[in-house]
């Protein structure tokens, strides 16, 4: 594995689906002024049409899709689901759901969306440029506002803190590409094209909305369900880096009321959709995790230099049995004969199985705040909190993340996607407790404000499909 890939899964940032990160293959882009988040001027045909009653929402049975969809119908909208029909497709059997493909080339493709008028559509299910411009320029005609579900992960670096959304944008070394790539690298690059295809088709008409971490009940993947999970088992709590390290993420509820809001106001324009309106940090968030539970547990910090040390000792531990490895398909590709040759092969896996590596560092959520990662939970949301973006508090999003996950299925609950394995957590805070023992051993310096190139996992790991 190379050393770019193993810092990219390192701290857990590599994620199933929706959230494996990874900085664009080509080139930074320009930076890029994004328009004033505003109402549609009176003279547009759009601003003086009826109230907003027909939303059209691609995808919806999932995550985001529900929050919206449930917020939808509260405000009395009449909704229409496009989607496939194969995620949860008995989640709302008495909507109107028309199924087909976002490929337009695929089956039935978009041609269920042919002929009919809403007055907004929610685009929570586009990642490649071609699907969203097909869609785009289909419902043109027939739809007055196109809401596009992107993410932060649209911008080239993470390096800065404050950063808005006239950053620089990710782009691609071939912009016609129509795969995310082994580690997810074209991710960012692709939504930001994602966008400029909604706007061309649209133009004036679009909404484009940035995510940060998307969280809550529902949540497929577990990234933060797993703290208020993990801190509700007591004991002794790995907690990454220091109390006062930046933490943002969004309730899904609190993102889909905010997102029904642009459709019912005619918001148009450029978001950071991150939380909570005011900074915060992971001593909150841990504190919140163990008020839901209010039970012993103890956190034990783990400075970024110590868990960077850590993920070196893993780095290194991997590498000797990748060498093990490919010794032992040098011995299987040899021509050998006799029982003497069949007792060293068992001999070698025996081996290999007695020094098993470290695990790779897994960290969920957690993200140094300094080099490259400087600014990764440090977007700016102003302009989606002057838009009417407004945040539960983190104490309610543990509670109920916390009651939805042990309402779950024992087999659901036994299958927590994101988490620090049992064996690492143990280790490290063995290794925690030998430094407290010793304070005078030696750690790595603190990285520099631009960073070494150690930390380069960290700027990448947003890119990913938050909506």
């Amino acid at each position: 594995m190379s050393s770019s890939r193993r810092r990219f899964l390192s701290y857990g940032l590599a994620l199933p689906s929706l959230a494996w990160g990874c900085r664009p293959s080509g080139k930074r882009g320009p930076p890029t002024t994004s328009p004033t988040p505003q109402a549609t001027p009176p003279a547009d045909p759009v601003a003086s049409a009826p109230p907003v009653k027909r939303l059209l929402v691609l995808g919806g049975t999932v995550f985001l899709g529900p929050a919206i969809v449930d917020e939808a119908l509260a405000a009395g909208l009449e909704v229409t689901l496009f989607n496939r029909g194969k995620s949860n497709p008995d989640a709302y059997p008495d909507l109107e759901t028309l199924i087909g493909d976002r490929d337009p080339t695929v089956g039935a493709g978009l041609s269920a969306l042919e002929g009919r008028t809403w007055d907004a559509v929610i685009d929570t299910s586009g990642y490649f440029p071609r699907h969203v411009r097909a869609s785009a320029e289909l419902l043109a005609p027939s739809v007055g506002q196109y809401i596009f579900i992107s993410s932060v992960s649209a911008y080239a670096t993470h390096d800065h803190p404050g950063d808005d959304e006239t950053a620089a944008l990710a782009t691609l070394d071939d912009p016609t590409v129509e795969t995310m790539g082994p580690m997810y690298q074209n991710y960012g690059g692709l939504k930001v094209l994602c966008e400029q295809a909604a706007e061309a088709a649209m133009p004036g008409r679009v909404a484009n909305v940035r995510p940060g971490y998307i969280v809550g009940p529902r949540d497929p993947t577990d990234r933060f369900t797993y703290w208020p999970v993990r801190v509700a088992q007591g004991g002794d709590v790995l907690a990454p880096g220091s109390p006062n390290d930046p933490l943002q993420v969004i309730d899904v509820r609190d993102l889909g009321r905010w997102l029904v809001r642009l459709v019912t106001t005619r918001t148009m324009g450029v978001f950071n959709a991150v939380g909570p309106v005011q900074p915060m940090n992971w001593g909150t968030v841990l504190a919140a995790c163990k008020n839901a539970s209010n039970n012993d547990a103890q956190f034990v910090w783990a400075s970024a230099e110590f868990l960077e040390a850590q993920r070196e000792q893993a780095a290194q531990d991997e590498d000797q049995d990748q060498g093990k490895q490919a010794k032992s398909k040098q011995a299987k590709g040899k021509k050998a004969k006799g029982k003497k040759a069949k007792g060293k092969q068992a001999k070698d896996d025996k081996d290999q199985g007695s020094n098993k590596p470290r695990p790779p560092m897994m960290i969920p959520i957690w993200a140094p705040p300094a080099g490259e990662s400087a600014g990764f939970h440090r977007y700016s949301n102003a302009r989606a909190v002057e838009a009417g973006l407004t945040c539960r508090s983190i104490e309610q999003t543990t509670a109920d993340t916390l009651k939805w996950f042990r309402s779950l299925p024992q087999e659901r609950r036994d299958r927590l996607e994101s988490r620090i394995p049992s064996e690492q957590e143990k280790m490290l805070l063995t290794e925690l407790a030998k430094l407290a023992r010793a304070p005078s051993l030696p750690l790595p310096a603190r990285p520099s404000v631009r960073g070494p190139a150690s930390w380069d996992y960290a700027s990448r790991a947003l890119r990913s499909a938050f909506g």
